[in-house]
């Protein structure tokens, strides 16, 4: 990797411990604000009302078929490009074996491991329809906080937004590549809406706090910057050393 790209990475990494350091501080000193935004998605008389909606249960359902086609395609993609690179044959549709291999780290590392097999398991944090302001029983424990009003699958971090946020960087890593280079502007937007709305449902069910989807989309890129420069960038400049 030249000088010139390092430096580039340096600032993506500095702006973005920025910004994790930032929401963390807002979320810390007005924890008001979780509560405030899933206020505006519930009523006395419905409950958190927009959750049986037929229509954003029907997105929700197809979001969550992408996500999860995209890290079983991206698993096939890597053993069939391993077995390609082996018989020194091209890429598959011209992505490079790392791309894939990188997606499915990032998946394995972000949603499966981090999120869902140790912060919801772990942070105890009642989800916004179980804690007494929203009719439950829980108490409301503020982000990056431990606690103990839950036992499992809890609040923090959301699990379908770090997918949704993990399948937005696939479609980013794989956009970059010919042959579909040339389509990269409307697989960016569908990858941005994809993670965008699949967090928006989530606070709007009233099954995760704004906090939850923010840090989950923060973890997720964070991991996506440093998976493309450790395993990435190394292997291109190893493969044309």
């Amino acid at each position: 990797m030249n000088s010139q790209k390092l430096i580039k990475t340096y600032r993506e990494w500095l702006f973005l411990a920025i910004l994790f350091s930032l929401s963390q501080a807002l979320f810390s000193a007005v924890p008001a604000i979780d509560l405030k935004v899933s206020s505006f998605f519930w009523s006395d008389q419905s409950g958190f009302w927009l959750s049986s909606h037929p229509g954003l249960n029907f997105l929700r359902r197809a979001f969550q078929i992408m996500t999860a086609a995209m890290f079983i395609a991206s698993i096939a993609a890597w053993i069939c490009g391993a077995i390609a690179d082996n018989l020194e044959r091209k890429p598959l549709i011209g992505i490079p074996t790392r791309i894939w291999s990188s997606i499915c780290i990032l998946y394995a590392v972000g949603p499966l491991i981090l999120v869902n097999g140790i912060l919801k398991s772990y942070s105890g944090r009642a989800r916004p329809s179980a804690i007494v302001e929203f009719g439950g029983t829980g108490e409301f424990t503020p982000a990056m906080h431990i606690a103990d009003q839950c036992e499992t699958n809890c609040s923090f971090v959301s699990g379908e937004g770090a997918g949704a946020v993990a399948f937005c960087m696939a479609i980013f890593a794989i956009a970059r590549h010919p042959p579909l280079r040339s389509f990269r502007i409307p697989m960016h937007a569908l990858g941005i809406s994809v993670a965008i709305a699949a967090s928006f449902l989530r606070v709007a069910n009233g099954r995760h706090f704004l906090s939850d989807v923010v840090f989950s989309a923060l973890i997720v890129i964070i991991l996506a910057s440093l998976i493309n420069f450790f395993l990435i960038e190394r292997a291109k400049r190893n493969y044309s050393a």
